[in-house]
């Protein structure tokens, strides 16, 4: 019932329900290093060893084949009690510019979407908030790393989640599944260092995502997610370590300075905005370079054009954009 584009109003109890889900998601993705100290700390007591197993065990189950199968995203639990709590926490909204021909589109589409942020929170709303979209089912693709944390990982795979690579992507694709995928990746979130007080997107030369549509002949989907980039600031070292060690090991080093300089994000609409898909090509095996540039820069300008269609609204008037 707020007005568009703003804040929902929470209560205190509904904001620190918000709190108390970020501390199980921070403890689960520091687990494994808690489970390795605890073992070396305790001198491998019995206690410690069980811990130890059981984030060993919550690190490899359940396997991603036998999470694949839509019908079993149905649990209410699993994709809905979470999710809408964060939905009203970033009061999460979506606009599609063409909404009855996006859904009359048939086959997979691969949505890519713009900034990172330090938490892609528009993009994983996007891709795990499914079951109210029109789309149906979208899997979202996700660091490898994550899928080896416990409870990220469950999360993730029992809401279709796929690690981002290539084979992975291409395989869900073909199978006719839709995908979703960051364009610029975790380097996106270190790419605003450069140009402060600017929205950045990380776009130039990361090619890969135009190669997989074209090998497998799906549309692109463009869209772009305001606020990804400030609900939560990054604290990173001047020096790039922390951004080096991020693309090497597949996920986000850094230090989030959310409210009270604390990692709880900020309060801001979280806004998606899709725009119109780029035509489909037929299947080629190998792509020229001449072709990827051409659908590369049709995928820059409508994902510019999108930025700039939608900032007054949601709250970026003024707020120039720099393409790296």
């Amino acid at each position: 019932k707020a007005p568009p584009f703003t804040v929902v109003p929470m209560a205190a109890s509904e904001e620190l329900e918000i709190v108390l889900q970020l501390c199980v998601w921070c403890f689960a993705a520091l687990s494994p290093i808690v489970a390795l100290a605890w073992l070396v700390w305790s001198r491998c007591s019995l206690l410690s060893v069980l811990f130890a197993l059981a984030v060993a065990a919550a690190s490899t189950y359940p396997h991603p084949i036998r999470v694949c199968d839509p019908t079993r995203l149905s649990n209410p639990i699993r994709n809905m009690k979470a999710a809408a709590a964060f939905i009203r926490y970033f009061s999460f909204r979506m606009v599609v510019e063409d909404l009855d021909a996006l859904t009359k589109l048939e086959g997979a589409k691969l949505f890519a979407g713009v900034p990172h942020g330090l938490w892609p929170v528009g993009v994983a709303l996007l891709g795990y908030c499914w079951w109210f979209l029109p789309f149906g089912l979208i899997r979202a693709g996700t660091a490898s790393i994550v899928l080896r944390l416990p409870v990220w990982r469950q999360v993730t795979l029992w809401n279709g989640g796929i690690p981002v690579d290539r084979h992975s992507l291409r395989r869900a694709l073909m199978k006719g599944d839709n995908c979703l995928v960051a364009a610029d990746g975790i380097a996106g979130m270190f790419a605003a260092q450069a140009h402060p007080r600017k929205e950045v997107f990380l776009l130039r030369r990361r090619r890969g995502l135009v190669r997989l549509a074209l090998q497998t002949g799906v549309p692109i989907v463009p869209f772009v997610c305001f606020h990804n980039t400030t609900i939560v600031k990054p604290l990173a070292d001047p020096w790039g370590l922390l951004r080096r060690a991020s693309r090497l090991l597949g996920v986000s080093i850094i230090l989030p300075a959310g409210r009270f300089l604390t990692p709880l994000p900020f309060r801001k609409p979280v806004t998606v905005c899709i725009g119109k898909a780029l035509e489909a090509q037929l299947p080629v095996a190998e792509p020229s370079d001449e072709l990827i540039d051409k659908v590369h820069a049709k995928l820059i300008n409508e994902l510019v054009g999108l930025y700039h269609r939608h900032r007054e609204r949601c709250g970026f008037g003024g707020v120039e954009l720099a393409v790296v």
